[in-house]
């Protein structure tokens, strides 16, 4: 027969063994959520870039054709360089709704993305 010393250190190794599985567990969770941001964020930044690029060809063809239009290079250029400065003051004025909400609310999503079924 075993004595209750024995089956403490039992309990006790088990605890311990249980404690490290569960920490393990958690370093690995925090490093799936690091690892699947990282993705998002890459991904993301390409698209915007992509995005970015074929916004300032369209721009600067705009200008171009506004150029050829009113016979004045300078003033095609001017009239998109004002449209620009107009769509930034409004990207200023509503930037909290327009980029903060959206951006705050993606990494929200992804962090808790399984919150809901490990708990």
């Amino acid at each position: 027969m075993s004595t209750i010393g024995e089956e403490a250190n039992k309990l006790k190794s088990h605890v311990t063994e249980y404690a490290n599985h569960r920490i393990e567990l958690v370093k690995l969770e925090a490093l799936e959520k690091v690892a699947e941001l990282s993705a998002n964020l890459s991904s993301s930044l390409i698209f915007f870039f992509l995005i970015l690029s074929f916004v300032m060809f369209g721009l600067t063809s705009l200008s171009l054709t506004l150029g050829e239009i009113w016979e004045s290079y300078a003033l095609g250029f001017s009239a998109v360089t004002g449209l620009v400065l107009g769509m930034l003051m409004v990207g200023l004025i509503f930037r909290k709704a327009i980029v903060k909400r959206p951006i705050q609310n993606m990494f929200v999503r992804l962090l808790f993305k399984n919150w809901k079924s490990d708990a």
